[in-house]
């Protein structure tokens, strides 16, 4: 693997992985390094790419979300988060520690290996 190019002081490495001609890349976020596929073999194509990907991990570093939500157990947890804080704060409604608890007893046991659909969710709105 020899980076072609880096950008935000080192932070991105953007890179041809094998004979595979589309361009791949590597951020740095919170001490971790994540790989990605930017999906072209444009340089250009590949650096708008890494730029906006890395613009949107550090918007959920800073805001306390998971990296990278896979897992519907992610997903639950945050959701549990939201729903104590409105409970702490005196503004949430009482259903929301049943909601809690059906999470913690029922979902998250039977689904939180199970790879998180966005679309999914978005059509249950």
């Amino acid at each position: 693997m020899k980076i072609v190019k880096h950008l935000q002081n080192g932070k991105i490495g953007i890179y041809k992985r094998g004979t595979n001609n589309t361009y791949h890349a590597r951020f740095k976020v919170d001490n971790k390094w994540i790989k990605k596929s930017c999906k072209t073999q444009d340089l250009d194509e590949a650096i708008a790419f890494c730029e906006n990907k890395y613009q949107e991990y550090m918007y959920r570093l800073k805001f306390h979300l998971p990296i990278e939500t896979k897992l519907f157990k992610d997903v639950a947890e945050l959701v549990i988060k939201d729903l104590q804080s409105s409970l702490d704060s005196g503004y949430g409604k009482v259903s929301y520690k049943d909601y809690i608890s059906v999470l913690r007893r029922y979902y998250i046991p039977f689904f939180g290996k199970k790879i998180y659909r966005q679309h999914l969710a978005e059509r249950t709105r």
